[in-house]
C-alpha cells in the first residue's frame, strides 16, 4: 500500500511542478514571483518524498511537512493537512491572477476590435 500511495505522490507531485513551470511564462511574471516558486517546491518535495515511498516501500514524508511538525509541534496527520493548505493557498492565489490578468487582456483586445478599428 505504500508504493501505491508513493507512486500516486510522484504522479501528483510531478504535475504540481509542471503547472508552476507553466505559470510562469503565462502570467507574465506576476504569479511566477509569488505562488509558482512555492508551488513547484511543494510538488518536487512530494515527488521526492513520494519516490522514496515506492522504492523502498517505506512511508517518506515530505521535508516539508516534517519541517512544520518540528516547528509546531503538530502531529503528522496536523502538519501534513498544513503544509498542503499552504500550497493550495499559493495555487488559488495563482490561478486568481492568471484569470485577472487574462480577463484584462481580453477587455483590452474587445476595446481594440470595437473601438479602434480592428486588431
Amino acid at each position: 500500500m505504500h508504493r501505491f500511495a508513493g507512486a500516486i505522490d510522484v504522479v501528483f507531485g510531478a504535475a504540481e511542478v509542471a503547472g508552476a513551470v507553466y505559470m510562469c511564462p503565462a502570467s507574465a511574471g506576476t504569479a511566477c514571483a509569488t505562488a509558482s516558486v512555492v508551488v513547484a517546491a511543494h510538488g518536487a518535495d512530494t515527488a521526492a518524498a513520494g519516490l522514496a515511498q515506492l522504492i523502498t516501500g517505506e512511508e517518506a514524508l515530505p521535508f516539508g511537512v516534517q519541517l512544520v511538525m518540528r516547528a509546531t509541534g503538530l502531529d503528522q496527520t496536523q502538519a501534513s493537512l498544513a503544509y498542503d493548505l499552504m500550497a493550495i493557498g499559493f495555487e488559488l492565489n495563482a490561478v486568481r491572477a492568471l484569470a485577472s490578468q487574462r480577463s484584462e487582456a481580453l477587455v483590452r483586445q474587445h476595446d481594440q476590435v470595437f473601438n479602434g478599428g480592428g486588431l
